[in-house]
């Protein structure tokens, strides 16, 4: 004492424990050094202790209730709000009319699909599923509308093992097709196209790309993608926010596969907000893998974590470019320059020549995008960048309980 300003309520509770003695200097200090009252003010001290444990639990829980959330300025939002009420409308209009007309297929039919716009990394969960399915002795065919294709077939096919333009299929397909695990079935209509892999004995299950919206192709099992990095959209309509349609429609999902769980910072929220919206659809988890790097040619293959290069430059382009960037920093790879388009992005001769030529400015040995952006390059896109090399990263993905989902699948699907 006498100065205790700064913890006055500290004080004021050691005063009533009687376990506080004021004094005006050192001189007073000896009289009232005794042990019980040392014991009174050990006692009063314990009973305050632990408030750094207590805030840390108070933040963990607050962690575990939060999710992300972009909000848009005021003026945007009185903006936009009108469209996202007509993008609403007119979404529902859709569904209704689909529903009316709905066409049930002979083969079963697993819909992978979404909630959101934007990437959601579909095509590796398609690809895992359609190489169990194959694994369990299935023929699986995939039905994708082809997003990109320039064709002017309405529907076409491509048997598993077979090869087609990407003009035919768009890029994403060409990942599917190029892994030899499936049979194709591209269009608009994808019931139609589902009906000619049924009718050529290609396929015996069908996977619907993309297919939580398209509920004119009745399903037999919805698994519904949610990003752990953007799960919910904005929690708003397009394009006030991502959502494709209100969270409510969740309710029709079999099951949840939240993508990307090792790059978001919480799951927990994720997953208790599903269990609002649908409990009876199981949760379940997946994480990205590097499976390897291939250089534009095919010519050579480095592990993900060995490539022989240290100044770099990436780009990529898609519906969620963060995933790309959290697996460069996974693998300890730092780009010089990281570049950023948009989604499905078909890179031009003048664009490849830039990379080429900032690539030379910064002496950059490669250059690192996706398998998806590979198939968007141009024809010049080698020439344009010698002598730099340039590598796509392969991926897949990795499903924690997977054998209860399978289970699940199997079960919905009525095989034993």
């Amino acid at each position: 004492g006498p100065h205790m300003e700064n913890f006055r309520e500290i004080a004021e509770e050691f005063r009533a424990a009687g376990a506080i003695h004021e004094i005006e200097s050192a001189a007073q200090l000896g009289p009232f050094v005794d042990e019980s009252m040392g014991e009174r003010a050990r006692a009063c001290a314990m009973r305050n202790g632990g408030a750094t444990e207590r805030a840390a639990r108070l933040i963990r829980e607050l962690h575990d209730e939060a999710l992300p959330r972009h909000a848009r300025r005021l003026p945007v939002r009185l903006a936009l709000r009108p469209l996202a009420k007509a993008w609403q409308w007119g979404g529902e209009r859709k569904r209704v009319r689909a529903l009316e007309g709905q066409v049930k297929l002979g083969l079963p039919v697993i819909s992978v699909g979404n909630i959101t716009v934007g990437g959601t990394g579909k095509t590796p969960a398609v690809l895992h599923l359609a190489r169990w399915l194959g694994a369990q002795g299935h023929k699986p065919g995939v039905l994708t509308r082809g997003y990109g294709r320039t064709s002017p077939h309405g529907v076409m096919t491509v048997p598993r093992g077979g090869e087609a333009s990407k003009s035919n299929t768009g890029d994403e397909a060409q990942i599917l097709l190029r892994s030899g695990a499936i049979a194709l079935g591209v269009g608009a209509d994808r019931a139609a196209a589902g009906r000619e892999l049924e009718r050529q004995g290609l396929a015996d299950v069908l996977i619907l790309d993309d297919g939580f919206q398209h509920v004119r192709l009745a399903r037999d099992f919805d698994l519904v993608l949610i990003d752990a990095l953007a799960p919910f959209g904005g929690f708003e309509l397009m394009p006030l926010g991502r959502l494709r349609e209100p969270l409510t429609e969740l309710r029709r999902a079999s099951a949840f596969l939240i993508t990307r769980a090792d790059q978001g910072m919480n799951t927990a929220a994720i997953e208790g907000r599903l269990k609002e919206l649908n409990p009876a659809a199981p949760v379940f988890r997946s994480r990205v893998v590097a499976e390897e790097w291939v250089s534009l040619d095919g010519t050579e293959r480095f592990a993900p974590g060995s490539l022989p290069y240290r100044r770099l430059l990436a780009f990529c382009g898609l519906g969620n470019p963060q995933s790309f960037w959290r697996t460069l920093k996974a693998l300890e790879i730092h780009p010089m320059e990281c570049l950023e388009y948009g989604d499905h992005h078909l890179y031009t001769p003048r664009e490849v020549r830039r990379f080429g030529q900032l690539g030379r400015t910064l002496g950059v040995e490669a250059l690192l995008t996706t398998e998806k952006d590979a198939m968007n390059l141009c024809e010049l896109t080698a020439e344009a960048v010698r002598p730099i090399r340039l590598f796509w990263l392969r991926i897949a993905i990795e499903i924690e309980r997977e054998a209860e989902l399978f289970a699940l699948i199997s079960e919905k699907l009525g095989w034993k």
